[in-house]
């Protein structure tokens, strides 16, 4: 397991003015990452795509975490009343993955 951390999330989509592609944005207002676009229209669409499934990468690992951690182990032996929760956050992180959420 590495020690290195992640820039905490939330992170969002910043388009620059008057330039292509997209900046991911963390909280306090550093560029995570930058989506660029290939020169035709379906790159266009791609980066877009890209740039919400990389803003959406803190909260999906969130959830993926609730998912292991609702029993108090890595058994996932049968369902437990914390698994709501956790699928909630996992639903909620998929949307913002595909564009549903901001």
């Amino acid at each position: 397991m590495t020690t290195e951390k992640h820039t905490p999330g939330p992170w969002h989509i910043a388009k620059a003015k008057g330039k292509s592609g997209r900046t991911i944005m963390s909280a306090d207002g550093f560029a995570v990452a930058k989506a660029t676009p290939c020169r035709d229209l379906m790159g266009q669409h791609h980066a877009k795509a890209n740039a919400r499934l990389i803003a959406a990468a803190p909260d999906l690992l969130a959830a993926l975490k609730a998912l292991r951690d609702a029993n108090g182990s890595n058994n996932f032996s049968g369902w437990h009343e914390n698994f709501h929760d956790a699928i909630k956050m996992a639903l909620a992180a998929i949307d913002k993955a595909e564009g549903g959420a901001a």
